[in-house]
């Protein structure tokens, strides 16, 4: 098996900013009605790049709220609704988007803080009904990652396609007794 190295680039930089946002945005335009980005701010610590206009400690932070701000105004360009949640513990991105992964799934002071943010839950696993269930009593929103986010709705064995169908086409009101749920999960 080939082991592709993973880098770490700065998004302080604009050449990688430019790069990441015609990614985004190409998605956008064929298709896509928002994106959920893994692993925001992994703390890399000081950045001493010489071609950098800001500071060693701001260089991460800045360059991906910077990089964060250029994708969803390319995004939206293109379709006004496109959607944006991410996965980081880093509250400043609430004011980008009300949905973030690692975050408990019950009542929290981040709820209590921000009540306009929604926990969500994933769904990777095969006929995951009870997730589901879960997560829709409580009035949350899904990642849906079928096959461990490395396959599409499409996947067969996965059935929680057929089971989000079910759930939000047949029974009346669902929507609304969702977003009433919204406001106290």
């Amino acid at each position: 098996m080939t082991n592709i190295e993973l880098v770490a680039l700065s998004p302080a930089l604009p050449e990688v900013r430019a790069h990441f946002v015609r990614q985004m945005r190409k998605l956008s335009e064929i298709g896509a009605d928002g994106i959920h980005i893994d692993k925001m701010f992994f703390n890399t610590g000081l950045d001493f790049n010489p071609r950098l206009t800001v500071s060693p400690d701001e260089a991460d932070h800045a360059g991906m709220l910077q990089a964060v701000e250029e994708m969803l105004s390319a995004c939206r360009a293109v379709n006004p609704e496109f959607a944006f949640s991410y996965e980081s513990t880093f509250d400043r991105l609430i004011s980008y988007s009300d949905i973030m992964w690692w975050a408990p799934w019950e009542h929290s002071i981040l709820k209590i803080t921000f009540p306009e943010w929604t926990p969500h839950l994933g769904i990777t696993q095969p006929f995951a009904f009870n997730q589901v269930n879960y997560a829709m009593l409580r009035g949350q929103n899904l990642l849906v990652g079928p096959r461990n986010y490395c396959g599409g709705m499409d996947y067969p064995p996965h059935g929680s396609s057929e089971c989000l169908h079910r759930r939000t086409h047949t029974h009346p009101g669902i929507d609304d007794r969702c977003a009433e749920l919204r406001g106290i999960a």
